[in-house]
């Protein structure tokens, strides 16, 4: 069942120009970050049951990806890995919080349409990539360097694919970020620290610019707790900002997000940040859908 549901929803990622979303008001989540955002659960321990509620989900939430340069439509899927990650994690399929969320949605709004966009980049950093005021000289020597401006990048993929849609279909309910490994400092001393100085004005900016971008000043956003960066502080002061609780990855509790050994949240990690995603969102939110 799990190879032919993979092997029908990239069928309908290549076909991404026929894909469209339904008519009616559609509920438009948008999503971005670095790894963790993008993903690397393990999409082959779905079990029988979940791969029964994605078959549902994906008929009402339609999810729209900028991965690795390329850009696909299509019912709510996971991502195939790169031939390295699959050598380092060995999942050939991944996905990011997103499909959990979307399974969690469509399970508590059976009878509403989804948009779900994305694009996250491993490695990037908000004080380099991600900052709204972003320079040659604020990347420079930083492995962002070599990055673009994924700010940017991300807010004219929205663009785009909103662009798609007639202007009174959809309205835009809220937006996830993923990230903050990169501007973590942890117990290590160096660049990283000025990365976490200021990482709560430059999160409060980009909230900001966000909503500002998409003309929706008070789109609601979440993000989860990264280390003790000042998430808290960040969505206090932007307003109508949620942080998803984080009590690590080893051990048991619903806010212990397991990872692999190499790094990054496995099958379970990945689906506890999911699903707790969408508690969050209906009980803080849920009234914008329902």
């Amino acid at each position: 069942m799990m190879k032919s549901l993979i092997v029908g929803i990239c069928c309908l990622a290549m076909l991404s120009p026929a894909v469209s979303v339904a008519a009616g008001k559609t509920k438009v989540i948008l999503f971005a970050g670095q790894s963790n955002c993008r993903g690397k659960g393990d999409f082959s321990k779905l079990t029988k049951d979940e791969l029964k509620l994605l078959e549902k989900a994906g008929k009402q939430v339609t999810f729209a990806l900028f991965e690795n340069g390329e850009k696909t439509i299509a019912p709510l899927h996971p991502f195939k890995a790169s031939a390295n990650d699959t050598k380092k994690y060995g999942p050939e399929w991944f996905f990011g919080p997103e499909l959990f969320m979307g399974m969690e949605f469509s399970q508590q709004w059976p009878d509403e349409k989804f948009l779900f966009i994305k694009h996250a980049v491993g490695g990037s950093s908000l004080h380099g990539a991600w900052n709204i005021d972003w320079s040659a000289d604020i990347v420079k020597g930083t492995p962002d360097e070599k990055r673009p401006r994924l700010y940017y990048t991300w807010s004219s993929y929205v663009q785009e694919v909103l662009a798609t849609l007639d202007p009174d279909s959809y309205e835009i309910v809220g937006m996830i970020w993923v990230q903050g490994e990169s501007d973590n400092p942890g117990l290590k001393s160096g660049p990283k620290e000025a990365y976490s100085f200021n990482y709560k004005d430059n999160l409060v900016k980009l909230i900001r610019k966000a909503r500002e971008d998409v003309q929706a000043p008070d789109m609601p956003f979440f993000c989860l707790q990264i280390g003790s960066l000042p998430m808290k502080e960040a969505t206090q002061e932007a307003g109508n900002a949620f942080v998803l609780r984080h009590d690590g990855k080893k051990g048991e509790g619903k806010y212990i997000y397991p990872m692999y050994p190499q790094s990054h949240y496995n099958y379970e990690g990945m689906k506890k940040i999911g699903s707790n995603f969408a508690e969050l969102y209906i009980e803080e939110r849920g009234s914008l859908i329902e």
